[in-house]
């Protein structure tokens, strides 16, 4: 019986070296949501393409009949995020969402918005706007696709001054908003507190 064969898009959302004869990468499949997959260390020649964090490509995975584990065949990038890597808090910020979804895939049920969702933030940060403002709006929307109440409580119980300024963030499009007036720290802390308190979210 031929190995099982899967071709899709993804994300890269994590890598480490796995043993002496292995790259480990964690990819958001749009399709299949979290795969595992290696790719053994080329003893003969370096690959044209290196596969790299935030990436998002087409790749062609097989798997042996009992692993678990896809390897990866071919890789194709269709976006590079390098810019992330250029600010400390931008690729902080990602980083941390980025760990958030491997944390979640896993209980997601349909991956389509959370992946059109993560297109969005991956290329708002690569953009330069402001990473704190992209991530609040990102957590907003994973926790409101995902049926929770965001808006009718988290929302409407914030201060008055900060629920004003989450309203403004919120309804326009991030490329629209003024980035001169900085997120306060309290409005992106008390979403991720609402979140870890209301929600089966992993943060």
């Amino acid at each position: 019986m031929p190995s099982p064969r899967l071709s899709t898009e993804g994300f890269l959302l994590s890598k480490e070296v796995a043993g002496e004869s292995y790259q480990r990468y964690q990819i958001f499949s749009q399709g299949e949501g979290l795969l595992l997959c290696l790719q053994r260390f080329s003893t003969k020649k370096t690959p044209k393409v290196q596969p790299d964090l935030f990436d998002r490509a087409q790749i062609d995975l097989e798997k042996p009949q009992s692993g678990i584990a896809w390897f990866l065949r071919d890789y194709r990038i269709i976006s590079r995020h390098n810019g992330l890597a250029g600010n400390y808090k931008t690729f902080l910020l990602a980083s941390e969402f980025a760990a958030l979804l491997l944390k979640n895939l896993s209980h997601v049920e349909t991956f389509e918005k959370l992946f059109s969702l993560t297109a969005i933030a991956l290329e708002s940060w690569e953009k330069g706007y402001n990473p704190e403002v992209v991530l609040l709006k990102t957590l907003y929307l994973f926790a409101r696709h995902e049926g929770y109440p965001v808006k009718e409580d988290w929302w409407r119980n914030l201060p008055p001054n900060e629920r004003a300024q989450a309203t403004r963030i919120l309804n326009k499009k991030i490329e629209s908003l003024n980035f001169d007036e900085d997120v306060p720290g309290s409005l992106l802390n008390n979403i991720k507190e609402w979140i870890t308190r209301e929600t089966d979210i992993l943060l």
